[in-house]
């Protein structure tokens, strides 16, 4: 057995972490049985927006500036997703600017998280069109 799987047996035995967590290296924090203590040092972006998910049952998240998949989109628990980011590189399912999806989006979404181009006034229009 695996050094890993030996530490998410453990997790699992300490009640640590419950067993239906294991796929997500993010989880909502509401998956733990008591906050382990990497949490109370750092909570990542990732497991905060999987816990809004699991807290409000929501249904739809849209990430503006995916960025690499692996590094937040992936990890997000919730039914329907979609990324929005410019560079064709990343594989978004939208390969645009926000301003090019908002003109073209007729759907709304529970969660958005925005980490586009990081300039105050773009972030004030996605906002602005977000709503």
């Amino acid at each position: 057995m695996s050094n890993e799987s030996c530490n998410q047996r453990h997790k699992i035995e300490s009640g640590e972490i419950r067993k239906d967590n294991l796929r997500n290296p993010w989880p909502s924090i509401l998956k733990f049985n008591h906050l382990p203590a990497l949490y109370k040092r750092e909570i990542k972006r990732t497991t905060l927006l999987n816990t809004l998910v699991d807290k409000f049952n929501y249904q739809s998240y849209l990430e503006i500036g995916q960025g690499h998949k692996e590094d937040n989109f992936r990890w997000i628990d919730c039914p329907h997703k979609i990324g929005v980011d410019p560079d064709e590189s990343l594989n978004a399912a939208f390969q645009m600017t926000s301003d090019e999806f908002f003109a073209q989006n007729e759907d709304s979404f529970d969660l958005i998280f925005i980490d586009g181009l990081h300039l105050a006034r773009q972030v004030e229009i996605v906002i602005l069109n977000c709503v």
